[in-house]
């Protein structure tokens, strides 16, 4: 199957063996528009026909011209909040009234659930500042397998400063603790434990 585009619209291309002709059909509209072709420049030329056919036909009757769907639409999620959202979804409807929308699941969660995207501690990080009593920037930075002097690199000091901070017994400032977490590719809320978790 193939695909061409002609003043924003899209028609899928097959060939059809029973028939001996190339057949289109545009998509991303309700309005069911085809056409065929014997060749490529025949079926093309056939495709702009039929766009052009459309866009006059609408306006002899003034309907507004369906618009292909583009991905971009603005959800409204209740009264006071409106999310503006760029993902691929799928229109039910009935009777010609949409009834339905379906989106992908991780969309979903991102929209309605953004509780769930919070960033989480990995278990093996937990168990190293827990378990074995590390530091929860020494935990991170063996997490991600990283020498202290790569890290110290990335933060622009040396070594043995950095070792310093990385110290079980260490409390570094808010500003520090940012920057480690820069250099980790990771938020910086994640470097700080409070007793409720």
């Amino acid at each position: 199957m193939s695909e061409m585009t002609c003043k924003g619209y899209t028609a899928k291309i097959e060939y059809s063996a029973e028939d001996g002709l190339l057949v289109g059909h545009i998509w991303g509209i309700q309005d069911i528009i085809s056409f065929h072709g014997d060749s490529v420049p025949e079926i093309r030329e056939s495709f702009e026909e039929a766009v052009d056919d459309y866009l006059a036909c609408c306006a002899e009757i003034g309907k507004e011209p369906q618009k292909p769907f583009s991905g971009k639409h603005t959800l409204k999620v209740s009264s006071e909040m409106t999310i503006p959202i760029s993902v691929k979804h799928q229109l039910i409807e009935h009777n010609g009234r949409p009834v339905a929308v379906v989106v992908p699941y991780d969309d979903y969660l991102r929209l309605f659930h953004p509780e769930l995207n919070e960033p989480t501690t990995p278990h093996e990080v937990v168990e190293k500042f827990l378990g074995q009593c590390k530091s929860l920037v020494q935990a991170w930075r063996e997490y991600l397998n990283l020498t202290q002097e790569e890290v110290a690199q990335r933060l622009g000091i040396k070594q043995s400063s950095y070792q310093q901070i990385e110290k079980k017994t260490a409390r570094p400032r808010a500003a520090t603790l940012e920057k480690i977490a820069v250099a980790f590719e990771i938020e910086p809320s994640l470097l700080t434990w409070t007793e409720d978790e």
